[in-house]
């Protein structure tokens, strides 16, 4: 092993050091997405569910690939639409137990529907995982290759609960949807993401 002398950071600690910052300026430009998805989500009469943004996180000492944060998200509701929910979210990784794969980081965002006369979204009948959908689009039967991003929508005719369920999948409460995805990379503005992602978002509505 070299010696370094007194003062001087070794290579490895440079790198270290460099993966660290870099992890911070992610987090910064993720958290400034979805702050600017608030707001535009909050003029068009859609308040934040909750000022909640990270989901799968453990603090379990055997479960260090939870450690880091990977999934963040912002959930909206609005009194017009009782039955609907909407999110907005950033995955950067591979879901950590497996059940879904990313080619690459990706922000997505999509409409829940929990059906006529249905209140769910205030009796909080749903999961912050919800705004994961996205990346589990094969598990009810959607086909989404490495390089396509295609706007998703199901509902019962599409029978996607039957392809859930048999996927062996935890319930979910909703019956419709519409999500779409957009690499992360795209969006590196405000500009990008009032266009990319909450213009979209609220034409799905």
């Amino acid at each position: 092993m070299t010696s370094v002398g007194a003062g001087t950071e070794s290579d490895e600690a440079q790198r270290i050091k460099g993966n660290i910052k870099n992890t911070k300026i992610i987090f910064e430009d993720v958290a400034a997405l979805l702050e600017t998805v608030g707001k535009e989500m909050e003029r068009s009469g859609w308040n934040p569910e909750s000022n909640t943004a990270v989901t799968g996180v453990s603090g379990v000492i055997g479960q260090p690939k939870l450690w880091l944060p990977s999934r963040m998200f912002r959930f909206f509701k609005n009194g017009r639409y009782p039955s609907l929910l909407a999110f907005v979210s950033v995955i950067l990784d591979d879901e950590a137990t497996g059940e879904y794969t990313i080619s690459e980081p990706m922000a997505t965002a999509g409409v829940l529907d929990f059906g006529q006369g249905s209140h769910a979204v205030e009796d909080r009948n749903w999961e912050y995982w919800y705004s994961e959908w996205y990346g589990y689009s094969s598990w009810y039967g959607v086909d989404r290759g490495k390089d396509e991003w295609p706007t998703i929508q199901m509902g019962p005719a599409d029978d996607w609960k039957a392809k859930w369920k048999e996927a062996g999948a935890r319930p979910v409460s909703f019956e419709t949807f519409k999500c779409f995805g957009v690499p992360l990379v795209e969006v590196s503005s405000d500009t990008e993401t009032r266009s990319k992602i909450v213009a979209p978002l609220l034409a799905l509505i």
